[in-house]
């Protein structure tokens, strides 16, 4: 009989599953499956409001969050840190894990997400 983590992780499969709501990606030279969402002004507002530092960096700044299960990633970043996601390089303003989920906040100068 499956447990609870088994189930945990088997959801995570399809949330990073490129066939399901995610898409490969290329991850500091990796290549991962990843989901991302691409963040607007109300979540950069919400962001903000739970204390994140988000200072803008230049005159435009291109926020995402990244999905990713631990296993595959290998570590959760942190703050500070810079991350390559598809030939764009990005200043990691959050970062956690839960069940095996990283979740990672990133920022970058430039006007759009590809």
């Amino acid at each position: 009989m499956k447990s609870f983590n088994d189930f945990l992780n088997d959801d995570l499969l399809i949330f990073v599953n490129p066939a399901e709501m995610g898409e490969k990606a290329i991850v500091d030279g990796k290549e991962l499956c990843v989901t991302i969402t691409h963040n607007s002004i109300d979540e950069k507002k919400r962001l903000i409001s739970r204390g994140y530092d988000i200072e803008p960096q230049g005159v435009y700044n291109v926020m995402m969050t990244m999905y990713v299960r631990l296993s595959d990633l290998g570590f959760v970043p942190v703050r500070g840190a810079l991350m390559t996601v598809n030939d764009k390089e990005y200043t990691v303003i959050g970062a956690g894990e839960e069940k095996g989920l990283v979740t990672v906040r990133l920022e970058r100068n430039g006007n759009a997400y590809n």
